[in-house]
Formats: structure tokens, sequence, C-alpha cells
């Protein structure tokens, strides 16, 4: 499916599914992407967009989880 301008890069449940694939709890993600545990959780709660580098690192990650993940 082809990304249509203004339709979110990500759903907080595919965030959230993502986040869970990893094992990463909000510290260690936020830690990983250097925002507050804060925006990790408005991003889950769907307050805020879901930027579109993180999905991006999601997409490295799923992946090459070694990339970052020890």
């Amino acid at each position: 499916m082809r990304h249509k301008p203004g339709d979110p890069i990500m759903t907080p449940d595919q965030f959230q599914a993502e986040q869970s694939r990893l094992g990463l709890t909000n510290a260690k993600l936020s830690s990983i992407l250097r925002v507050s545990e804060r925006a990790v959780e408005k991003w889950r709660q769907g307050s805020r967009a879901i930027p579109g580098p993180v999905a991006v690192i999601f997409s490295i990650l799923r992946n090459n989880p070694d990339v970052i993940l020890p």
C-alpha cells in the first residue's frame, strides 16, 4: 500500500507492535531514540504523531537488530 500525504507514517498500534517485538521498554526506546519517555508514551497513546525517522529506525532494527541493540 502506498503512503498518501496526510496519512500517518506509523500508527500507534504499529508502533506498539514494533516496540514489543523488539522487547524494548519505554525507557530503553527513549534512550535509543534520544527522546523523553513522555514522547514515547504519547506516540503509543496516539496523542502525538510518530515522526517519520522513528518509523525508519524501526525498519532498520527489524532487519538488523544488532545495529543498536546489544
